[in-house]
């Protein structure tokens, strides 16, 4: 199993005690396409 280029495990941001991510986890393979979808204030930026 190849090394992931990009690994994230169990990630959580709050602000104003809203959580903006809350136990993310992602894992990005080389080669891979990633899009990311949600509403306005779902935490796509902050997750980036």
């Amino acid at each position: 199993m190849k090394t992931p280029l990009v690994e994230l495990r169990q990630v959580s941001y709050s602000y104003n005690q809203h959580w903006a991510l809350h136990h993310i986890s992602l894992e990005i393979q080389g080669g891979e396409y990633v899009g990311l979808i949600g509403p306005n204030g779902g935490g796509k930026t902050t997750l980036l």
